[in-house]
């Protein structure tokens, strides 16, 4: 018997594999900064850290995995919870935070 019809499919894996590299670079990129990096999720709980900060804070990440972002600190005072305030709401409105911080994390490190 003969073959009456014949299925094909074909696909372009270009743009594929152009995105996994371009994912694979910005992983490189994060693993070897040498700035603290951290990703949240939108409750401000870790997601993702570089080694690092890790090296910041004193916390591995499977320490700080799913911990609200300022969970880990100690300084309490009034100005230091404003400061708090003002990076948070910066996170929720625009997404990101760049910039410096005084903190001293419950592991007993400090970064200035």
């Amino acid at each position: 018997q003969k073959a009456l019809r014949m299925v094909g499919m074909t696909r372009d894996i270009h743009q594929e594999k152009k995105d996994q590299e371009h994912l694979r670079l910005s992983a490189i990129v994060l693993e070897q900064a040498a700035e603290g990096i951290f990703i949240l999720d939108e409750h401000l709980n870790y997601i993702d850290i570089n080694p690092y900060y890790e090296k910041l804070t004193g916390f591995s990440k499977s320490e700080l995995l799913n911990k609200e972002l300022f969970s880990i600190t100690i300084n309490q005072k009034e100005l230091q919870q404003q400061f708090h305030a003002s990076i948070t709401q910066q996170l929720l409105e625009t997404g990101e935070y760049m910039g410096q911080f005084d903190e001293k994390f419950s592991s007993g490190k400090s970064v200035y």
